[in-house]
């Protein structure tokens, strides 16, 4: 009982607390009745959930970036792009209304974010629910707790679908006292208005309340400057162009010692122009766009010239904007957490959830300004997931303690598009599809951790899973009958870790662990299923990672190091060429690297210092896959002959996509009191090295590596009753791209003996240089 006492004083002082710092990211420090913890005279510790235990991110032997939420709130982090500036190796694109969402890799493994059926390879965790798109993130990067980035295979503890890693987010709960924050931004290049804000109170000694939510409307960051010919239409001058709002309600019950609950509610709508709004021709095949006019450039920068399919397309398939580009979206998540200590130091936990997300969207595919090449589409997709979960925990003072559980999942994907390209001036019909995936999956997991002497642990366990999909298809409303209409996959990961306190301040650890992401059905534009097999196989990860986590120096400086090594099988790859999407697996592939970061409270009172590099390589092993278009024989599109005609390419020893090699992070904060007021200062820079943003490896899919600077200044009241704050972002005002694709009717024909000219590349570019003017009050009205 005394242990689960300081637990829960620890992890309610992280929810609340002050500043320190975790890993590289500053947290939130944690004031604990523990004496080591209390002798802490450095940048404290922050409670994570890594393992399904609360232990601090110096003790838990798992290779993670950890955050508290005032930290995230003082460098204005607020959506998950955001979270790439404190994690090297993180990649997140655009999240701008795309069918799952901004593509994410950790390390290089990303899965698929444009095939509509698939699963993403780094999965979301938000309040212990566990989501496999990261059109969940609008949802959970406001009023947080802590954000926890954690890297490698999370098979055991995170279910089946999280080789490359999870993001877990923690709203915050409620107060015991009232609380409550306003904040209202103006940031001035995108003309946006951000309000963001919480009231939390107790209801009764045992019921507590929390409701927070966010605003934004924004005129847009991209300029359009299409001059639009006779018959076609420009709605818009600036993307995204519209507005958003999230709020949330947090219920929490603890009647006494042994049980308590905790229940979520979260909504979300956004209306705007979506992706295609921000889609852009980033690098050409010669001096000009071959199907755009000049105004479409070639580099990837803040302008871009796109029109509507407009009143022509309205007239044959008409839609909720009346020809006008939009998209509409809205998602639900909720979660019930039930906990219960039958007896002392055992926790039975239920937890419950469900999530759905729906989209309405009309897309300019082809990033185009003319007519006469256009290709329209209206998309709507509805995603659908019920979890439940059950854990047995032990937190004995003894030499075993076991943690074991199960989980069930009932999912649901409806995807319907109806392509219409343009023909003798006049939009028909290309496509149109009607496509529904029903899931199911179970799994079981347990681990044993043995503790034969005070300084060692040692851990064992594994997750079984089992999944089957079943899809139905429809074309022009006939149902296709598919090759495969089910599928069916299990797979068992297990995890062995060793890790030895070889002084207070001193953990060094090492695991072998393994990961599964299922396979599925390729949602891609064909004409006809079919006959057709859409398959795809699951991925498998198995490898070792080892690291050592140091505090030095009176405890002022944290140091984490890490290596890892892991192996690849059945790596998905997708990508878009034309209108379809490709999804296949990569044979063999593998990821190996090494990790470094630090945080030093320096003798400067106020002043923090933190730093962070990593290498990463990984490579194909095993893989052929289409070539990219004008691709000639002695380029290396020499594999497959049909009818006289090579279509593959051989990539093997080739770099993954969405893998830089390098990167690297630092910073500083400071803090100090001034006449009266508290003054706040924060600098910091994060690097990326180049890397591929598509899976062909053309030249023009290279993005060059490149420099984030950010910047704050705050000045406020020392009980921070108020503060204003000047935020800047990307100050460089440099744009890159995630996710590249070839633009559609463009290029030649691969195979051939001459190369030939390759497709231009479009692409959703970044967020360019921001600058915020915000000012926050905490009213205390009781």
């Amino acid at each position: 009982m005394v242990r689960n006492s300081i637990i829960r004083a620890s992890l309610f002082a992280a929810l609340l607390g002050g500043t320190s710092a975790g890993a590289y990211a500053q947290a939130d420090q944690v004031q604990t009745a523990e004496p080591q913890a209390a002798e802490d005279n450095g940048i404290g510790e922050i409670i994570v959930t890594a393992r399904k235990r609360q232990e601090t991110a110096f003790d838990t032997p798992v290779v993670l970036q950890a955050v508290g939420g005032p930290e995230l709130e003082r460098r204005s982090i607020v959506n998950v792009e955001g979270l790439s500036r404190i994690t090297p190796l993180l990649i997140i694109g655009e999240n701008s209304g795309g069918i799952q969402g901004s593509p994410i890799a950790i390390r290089g493994i990303s899965g698929s974010e444009i095939n509509p059926l698939a699963d993403q390879a780094v999965s979301f965790n938000i309040d212990g629910i566990q989501v496999n798109r990261s059109t969940v993130a609008r949802l959970g990067t406001f009023d947080l707790a802590a954000a926890e980035i954690l890297k490698g295979p999370q098979a055991l503890f995170y279910g089946k679908n999280s080789p490359g890693g999870i993001i877990s987010l923690r709203s915050a709960d409620p107060t015991s006292s009232f609380e409550s924050k306003m904040s209202a931004g103006y940031e001035f290049n995108a003309d946006e208005i951000r309000l963001e804000g919480y009231v939390s109170a107790p209801i009764t000694d045992t019921l507590g309340i929390r409701l927070a939510g966010y605003y934004s409307d924004i005129k847009g960051y991209i300029k359009n400057d299409a001059q639009p010919a006779a018959g076609s239409v420009k709605s818009y001058d600036r993307a995204p162009k519209g507005h958003e709002f999230a709020t949330r309600l947090t219920l929490k019950y603890e009647p006494n010692d042994r049980f308590n609950a905790r229940f979520k509610l979260a909504y979300n709508k956004a209306e705007d122009l979506g992706s295609s709004g921000l889609v852009q021709i980033i690098r050409c095949s010669g001096a000009a766009p071959q199907l755009s006019s000049p105004l479409a450039g070639c580099s990837a920068d803040g302008h871009t010239s796109l029109i509507d399919p407009g009143p022509n397309f309205e007239a044959v398939y008409p839609t909720k904007k009346g020809g006008d580009i939009f998209s509409s979206r809205n998602q639900v998540l909720s979660s019930l957490e039930l906990n219960f200590d039958p007896v002392d130091n055992v926790t039975l936990t239920s937890m419950t959830g469900y999530y759905r997300y729906h989209s309405n969207s009309l897309t300019n595919i082809s990033g185009l300004d003319n007519q006469a090449v256009y290709f329209a589409l209206p998309e709507r997709v509805t995603y659908s997931d019920f979890n439940q979960e059950m854990r047995l925990l032990t937190t004995f003072d003894s030499i075993v303690n076991i943690s074991a559980g199960g989980a069930y999942q009932s999912s649901r994907a409806d995807y319907h598009n109806n392509f219409h390209i343009t023909a003798a001036g006049a939009f028909r019909p290309f496509h149109d599809a009607d496509l529904f995936q029903r899931g199911e999956a179970y799994s079981f997991f347990g681990q044993f951790i043995l503790r034969p002497a005070d300084t060692v642990e040692l851990s064992a366990g594994g997750r079984y899973s089992k999944e089957s999909k079943r899809l139905r298809t429809f074309t022009f409303g006939v149902e296709q009958l598919t090759a495969k209409p089910s599928v069916n996959f299990d797979n068992f990961s297990p995890e062995i870790t060793a890790k030895w306190s070889a002084t207070p301040d001193l953990n060094l650890f090492a695991s072998y662990r393994s990961g599964f992401l299922s396979g599925g059905f390729n949602g891609n534009g064909s004409p006809t299923y079919t006959g057709k097999d859409l398959t795809y196989d699951q991925q498998t990860t198995k490898g070792f990672e080892a690291g050592l986590k140091a505090r030095l120096f009176d405890r002022t400086l944290r140091l984490n190091l890490s290596v890892f090594d892991y192996d690849i099988r059945g790596l998905q790859v997708a990508a878009t060429q034309g209108v379809n999407v490709l999804q296949t697996n990569a044979g063999k592939a593998y990821t190996r690297g090494v990790e470094i970061d630090g945080n030093w409270a320096t003798p400067i009172e106020g002043l923090t210092l933190r730093a962070a590099m990593s290498y990463n390589k990984a490579r194909y092993q095993k893989f052929t896959f289409t070539c990219y278009r004008g691709q000639s024989i002695a380029q290396g599109c020499n594999q497959s002959p049909v009818n006289g005609a090579f279509t593959l390419q051989n990539l093997d020893g080739a770099r993954i996509v969405r893998a830089p090699e390098w990167g690297g992070a630092a910073g500083f904060s400071y803090e100090t009191e001034i006449s009266g007021f508290k003054v706040g200062v924060n600098g910091d820079a994060n690097y990326s090295s180049g890397y591929y943003n598509a899976a062909f490896n053309s030249p023009l899919m290279w993005q060059d590596g490149y420099w984030l600077f950010d910047s704050s200044i705050r000045v406020g009241k020392p009980d921070d009753s108020w503060e204003v704050a000047l935020i800047g972002r990307n100050l460089g005002n440099k744009y890159y791209v995630a996710r590249g694709a070839e633009q559609p009717s463009s290029g030649a024909l691969p195979g051939t003996q001459i190369a030939n000219r390759q497709a231009d590349i479009i692409g959703a570019v970044n967020r360019g240089r921001e600058i915020m003017l915000r000012l926050t009050v905490r009213p205390n009205l009781f």
